[in-house]
């Protein structure tokens, strides 16, 4: 789980910087082409959120999950901005979010 996670991470951050087409390779083979510039970050599941303020991208962040909120974690006192933002599930372990939100 933590492979897939720091790779999705990876993931945004190579679109976020990019403002060209480009195509990644997921861990399934799967090849997904993105033709515009990514500027907003949805950060689900555990973790990923922690990753995404370690790599100063805080500020694209556009939804966290309910379990955020009552973090007290150094990213979350580093970044309060994000507890003002939508919550799209409740988040954590074995928990789904609202798709409909993103």
């Amino acid at each position: 789980m933590k492979r897939f996670i720091i790779l999705l991470v990876v993931f945004f951050v190579i679109i976020a910087n990019k403002a060209n087409a480009m195509e990644v390779v997921d861990l399934l083979g799967r090849h997904v082409s993105i033709n515009h510039k990514v500027s907003r970050i949805v950060a689900i599941g555990p973790g990923t959120l922690r990753l995404i303020c370690y790599m100063d991208l805080a500020n694209k962040v556009v939804n966290i999950e309910n379990i955020e909120k009552k973090s007290t974690a150094p990213y979350m006192i580093a970044n309060p901005h994000l507890l003002k933002l939508p919550v799209i599930g409740q988040g954590g372990p074995n928990s789904s979010i609202n798709t409909e939100k993103i």
